[in-house]
Protein backbone atom coordinates (compact mmCIF):
# COMPACT_ATOMS: atom_id res chain seq x y z
CA UNK A 1 0.00 0.00 0.00
CA UNK A 2 1.47 3.16 -0.96
CA UNK A 3 0.78 6.74 0.38
CA UNK A 4 0.68 9.33 -2.44
CA UNK A 5 -0.38 12.81 -2.36
CA UNK A 6 -3.44 13.14 0.02
CA UNK A 7 -4.82 9.09 -0.88
CA UNK A 8 -3.76 5.91 -0.50
CA UNK A 9 -4.37 3.57 -3.48
CA UNK A 10 -4.78 0.55 -2.14
CA UNK A 11 -7.12 -2.65 -2.70
CA UNK A 12 -10.74 -2.31 -2.00
CA UNK A 13 -12.62 -4.11 0.64
CA UNK A 14 -16.25 -5.61 1.83
CA UNK A 15 -16.57 -1.11 3.45
CA UNK A 16 -15.86 0.52 0.23
CA UNK A 17 -18.68 -1.56 -2.00
CA UNK A 18 -21.16 1.24 -1.04
CA UNK A 19 -19.14 4.52 -1.36
CA UNK A 20 -17.47 3.08 -4.51
CA UNK A 21 -20.60 2.30 -6.09
CA UNK A 22 -22.04 6.13 -4.75
CA UNK A 23 -18.80 7.75 -6.25
CA UNK A 24 -18.77 5.90 -9.29
CA UNK A 25 -22.49 7.36 -10.10
CA UNK A 26 -21.43 10.79 -9.52
CA UNK A 27 -18.65 10.67 -11.60
CA UNK A 28 -20.79 8.96 -14.32
CA UNK A 29 -23.45 11.32 -14.40
CA UNK A 30 -21.36 13.74 -13.96
CA UNK A 31 -18.84 12.76 -17.16
CA UNK A 32 -21.83 12.12 -19.28
CA UNK A 33 -25.24 14.12 -18.83
CA UNK A 34 -25.54 16.26 -21.91
CA UNK A 35 -27.44 19.73 -22.06
CA UNK A 36 -31.07 19.53 -21.88
CA UNK A 37 -33.02 17.79 -24.38
CA UNK A 38 -29.82 15.34 -24.75
CA UNK A 39 -31.62 11.91 -26.15
CA UNK A 40 -29.02 10.24 -23.75
CA UNK A 41 -29.67 12.04 -20.96
CA UNK A 42 -32.29 9.07 -19.89
CA UNK A 43 -29.99 6.67 -20.79
CA UNK A 44 -27.36 8.54 -18.50
CA UNK A 45 -29.22 8.29 -15.49
CA UNK A 46 -30.52 5.00 -15.82
CA UNK A 47 -27.57 3.74 -15.96
CA UNK A 48 -25.79 6.14 -13.10
CA UNK A 49 -28.50 4.96 -10.90
CA UNK A 50 -27.58 0.89 -12.12
CA UNK A 51 -24.65 1.22 -9.76
CA UNK A 52 -26.08 1.69 -6.62
CA UNK A 53 -29.12 -1.11 -7.17
CA UNK A 54 -28.98 -3.93 -4.87
CA UNK A 55 -27.79 -6.79 -7.13
CA UNK A 56 -24.87 -4.47 -8.45
CA UNK A 57 -24.07 -3.94 -4.98
CA UNK A 58 -23.83 -7.61 -4.45
CA UNK A 59 -22.12 -8.59 -7.60
CA UNK A 60 -19.18 -5.49 -6.83
CA UNK A 61 -18.79 -6.57 -3.45
CA UNK A 62 -18.19 -10.69 -5.19
CA UNK A 63 -15.76 -8.70 -8.08
CA UNK A 64 -13.80 -7.09 -4.90
CA UNK A 65 -13.55 -10.25 -3.14
CA UNK A 66 -12.53 -12.29 -5.68
CA UNK A 67 -10.11 -9.76 -7.67
CA UNK A 68 -7.57 -9.99 -4.11
CA UNK A 69 -6.96 -13.17 -4.67
CA UNK A 70 -6.86 -13.46 -8.57
CA UNK A 71 -3.42 -12.57 -9.80
CA UNK A 72 -5.78 -11.80 -13.38
CA UNK A 73 -7.58 -9.22 -12.02
CA UNK A 74 -6.23 -5.79 -10.27
CA UNK A 75 -8.98 -3.30 -8.38
CA UNK A 76 -7.53 -0.47 -6.49
CA UNK A 77 -9.54 2.41 -4.80
CA UNK A 78 -7.83 5.75 -3.86
CA UNK A 79 -8.97 6.60 -0.12
CA UNK A 80 -8.62 9.63 2.03
CA UNK A 81 -7.28 9.24 5.40
CA UNK A 82 -10.94 9.16 6.27
CA UNK A 83 -11.00 5.78 4.11
CA UNK A 84 -13.86 7.68 1.61
CA UNK A 85 -12.87 6.37 -1.90
CA UNK A 86 -12.09 9.46 -3.94
CA UNK A 87 -11.27 7.03 -7.07
CA UNK A 88 -11.67 3.39 -8.81
CA UNK A 89 -9.88 1.32 -11.30
CA UNK A 90 -10.43 -2.36 -12.63
CA UNK A 91 -8.36 -3.70 -14.78
CA UNK A 92 -7.57 -7.30 -16.13
CA UNK A 93 -5.03 -9.50 -18.16
CA UNK A 94 -5.95 -12.82 -20.20
CA UNK A 95 -3.62 -14.26 -22.54
CA UNK A 96 -4.22 -12.53 -25.25
CA UNK A 97 -5.24 -8.67 -23.59
CA UNK A 98 -4.45 -6.31 -20.79
CA UNK A 99 -7.08 -3.64 -20.22
CA UNK A 100 -7.84 -1.05 -17.86
CA UNK A 101 -11.46 -1.70 -17.96
CA UNK A 102 -12.84 1.44 -15.55
CA UNK A 103 -11.74 4.11 -13.91
CA UNK A 104 -13.60 6.48 -12.00
CA UNK A 105 -12.83 9.88 -9.94
CA UNK A 106 -15.48 11.52 -7.55
CA UNK A 107 -15.00 14.69 -9.68
CA UNK A 108 -14.02 16.98 -6.67
CA UNK A 109 -11.09 15.34 -6.95
CA UNK A 110 -10.78 16.01 -11.10
CA UNK A 111 -7.16 17.18 -11.70
CA UNK A 112 -5.73 16.27 -8.32
CA UNK A 113 -3.76 13.52 -9.37
CA UNK A 114 -5.97 10.74 -7.96
CA UNK A 115 -6.39 9.01 -11.69
CA UNK A 116 -2.40 9.54 -12.54
CA UNK A 117 -1.47 7.87 -9.55
CA UNK A 118 -4.46 4.81 -10.13
CA UNK A 119 -2.80 4.45 -13.98
CA UNK A 120 0.50 4.22 -12.92
CA UNK A 121 -0.35 1.50 -10.36
CA UNK A 122 -1.83 -0.49 -12.79
CA UNK A 123 0.75 0.15 -15.45
CA UNK A 124 3.20 -1.07 -12.94
CA UNK A 125 1.32 -4.41 -12.05
CA UNK A 126 1.06 -4.95 -16.14
CA UNK A 127 2.83 -7.19 -17.96
CA UNK A 128 5.47 -4.49 -19.47
CA UNK A 129 6.05 -6.64 -22.45
CA UNK A 130 2.47 -6.37 -23.76
CA UNK A 131 0.08 -3.05 -24.63
CA UNK A 132 -2.43 -1.83 -22.65
CA UNK A 133 -5.91 -1.35 -24.05
CA UNK A 134 -9.24 0.68 -22.39
CA UNK A 135 -12.49 1.95 -23.81
CA UNK A 136 -13.57 5.42 -23.69
CA UNK A 137 -16.67 7.53 -24.78
CA UNK A 138 -16.36 8.97 -28.20
CA UNK A 139 -16.95 12.52 -26.70
CA UNK A 140 -15.44 12.30 -23.60
CA UNK A 141 -12.63 14.65 -24.83
CA UNK A 142 -11.45 15.27 -20.64
CA UNK A 143 -10.96 11.36 -20.57
CA UNK A 144 -9.35 10.95 -23.62
CA UNK A 145 -6.70 14.09 -23.30
CA UNK A 146 -5.93 11.94 -19.58
CA UNK A 147 -5.34 8.67 -21.73
CA UNK A 148 -3.10 10.70 -24.22
CA UNK A 149 -1.09 12.04 -21.51
CA UNK A 150 -0.87 8.30 -19.87
CA UNK A 151 0.74 7.19 -23.00
CA UNK A 152 -2.54 6.00 -25.37
CA UNK A 153 -3.67 6.40 -28.51
CA UNK A 154 -6.55 6.09 -29.67
CA UNK A 155 -7.19 3.40 -32.49
CA UNK A 156 -8.57 3.57 -35.70
CA UNK A 157 -12.05 2.27 -35.59
CA UNK A 158 -15.17 3.84 -36.20
CA UNK A 159 -16.84 4.12 -32.04
CA UNK A 160 -19.00 1.20 -31.02
CA UNK A 161 -22.40 1.79 -28.84
CA UNK A 162 -21.27 1.04 -25.52
CA UNK A 163 -22.76 -2.07 -24.05
CA UNK A 164 -22.95 -1.59 -19.90
CA UNK A 165 -25.14 -2.76 -17.08
CA UNK A 166 -26.58 -5.57 -19.61
CA UNK A 167 -27.52 -3.48 -22.11
CA UNK A 168 -26.71 -1.48 -25.64
CA UNK A 169 -26.84 2.63 -25.54
CA UNK A 170 -28.54 4.37 -28.29
CA UNK A 171 -27.19 7.34 -28.19
CA UNK A 172 -23.62 6.35 -26.54
CA UNK A 173 -20.83 5.16 -28.14
CA UNK A 174 -17.14 4.49 -27.71
CA UNK A 175 -13.48 4.50 -29.02
CA UNK A 176 -10.40 2.16 -28.26
CA UNK A 177 -7.07 3.10 -26.73
CA UNK A 178 -4.10 2.13 -26.47
CA UNK A 179 -0.94 2.15 -24.63
CA UNK A 180 1.46 0.09 -26.60
CA UNK A 181 5.13 -1.48 -25.37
Amino acid sequence: MAMRRRWEIKQPDELHVLQSAQMQAISWIGAYLGEAGNPRNLEIVDAGQAFLKPERLKQREALYLASANDPAQHMRVATNHNDRVLGLLYGTQTPNQQELQSLYVDPEYFGTGVAIDLVEDFIDWSDPERPIELSVVDDNYRAQAFYRRMGFTAVEAPPRPVKAFGKVFKHLYEIDMVREV
